[in-house]
């Protein structure tokens, strides 16, 4: 009796555990991860290098859009002395905000032809004020003098003439010392309109072409230095980021900041478990060495594929709230990204098939 019944209970042992195994495969949830190792870079990062043959070089590094932007390398003339100066007041402080004067640059070419073109600005200001306000004194004094002698002939032109008139009238000079006289009168008279254009000339200064070539040669001197000058302004160094100081030993590495309010991780993810992942949503991160789970945004998803040790990955960007994880830059961790809970037979069949 009692070996019937164990064998009854036996059949039933046998024929329940594995429906009860499938229930439980489909019915209970298990948790998946993806295993990977993050490197931490900050939100961005402003270098000022200095470069072969002693150009400044100023980059902008954005982590978050992967992309360098804002590049400008000054560039100084073979033989030309740059002097490179940090702002007293940038050397004590530990941050900096956006448009904090940071460095001044200077240039001895430049400052050599400003001062040669200022020079050259102010003689020619000088030369067209003498050109407007006519020639020199002498000069003045002279063409009235002839004028008032011209006059002073036409007079006595006129006193003959008139003599010559009463006395061809009445018969006693001839036709041609009569034309004489007139002609003489006239000539007079032109002489004098002669020198009183050149006594006018000399009042009122030179002529109108000449000062248009002078006011021409003030506007390219202007425009010159206002070009030099808009050069030396740029000269003058601003922090396009706002961020930590990040001191540095290198001698080529003139300044460096970090803009740490947000943490981009870097992580290879393998191929296979890469369709778990889509831009733009929420992940659940734990790191090892740091306390509870962190809440970040898949920035990007790589859309190429790389190799590490024979393995194929591609590459995610995450980026993290700075509040949320103080990770510092230049941090490599490992650690995990918690995907959502799957069935077990999910789970068993991704183990499965590597997926």
């Amino acid at each position: 009796m009692l070996r019937k019944r164990f064998r009854k209970a036996f059949g039933a042992l046998c024929f329940g555990l594995p429906l009860f195994c499938v229930a439980l495969l489909y019915e209970v949830k298990v948790h998946q991860s993806i295993i990977t190792v993050f490197e931490v870079y900050p939100l961005q990062k402003w270098i000022l290098t200095k470069g072969e043959e002693a150009p400044i070089i100023s980059a902008v590094t954005d982590y978050r859009a992967a992309l360098s932007n804002e590049i400008h390398v000054f560039q100084f003339e073979r033989g030309e002395s740059m002097e490179f100066r940090l702002v007293p007041s940038v050397k004590m402080k530990t941050s900096v905000a956006r448009g904090d004067t940071i460095a001044v640059l200077g240039s001895s070419r430049i400052r050599e032809r400003l001062a040669e073109l200022k020079g050259a600005l102010n003689v020619a200001r000088a030369d067209l004020a003498v050109r407007r306000a006519g020639e020199k004194q002498p000069v003045v004094e002279e063409e009235s003098q002839r004028v008032e002698h011209a006059a002073a002939r036409i007079q006595e032109k006129k006193i003959l003439f008139e003599r010559a008139q009463e006395l061809y009238k009445k018969g006693y000079v001839s036709r041609e010392e009569f034309d004489a006289a007139q002609w003489q009168l006239k000539e007079a008279e032109l002489e004098h309109g002669i020198h009183r254009a050149a006594l006018q000339a000399s009042l009122t200064g030179s002529k109108a072409e000449e000062l248009q070539m002078v006011r021409a040669m003030i506007a390219s001197y202007r425009g010159e230095i206002a070009l030099l000058e808009s050069r030396l302004q740029s000269f003058i160094l601003l922090a396009p980021i706002p961020g930590d100081v990040v001191r540095s030993f290198s001698v080529d590495t003139l300044f460096t900041v970090s803009n740490c309010s947000c943490a981009i991780l870097h992580a290879p993810i393998r191929c296979a478990q890469a369709h778990h992942l889509t831009e733009g949503e929420s992940l659940c991160i734990s790191l090892k060495n740091v306390p509870g789970e962190t809440t970040g945004v898949l920035v990007d998803l790589a859309k190429r594929v790389d190799v590490i040790n024979g393995v194929q990955v591609r590459y995610a960007r995450i980026a993290l709230e700075r509040d949320a994880c103080p990770l510092l830059p230049g941090l490599t961790v490992g650690g995990e990204i918690i995907l959502p809970r799957v069935r077990a037979s999910e789970y068993l069949l991704g183990l499965l098939t590597g997926r």
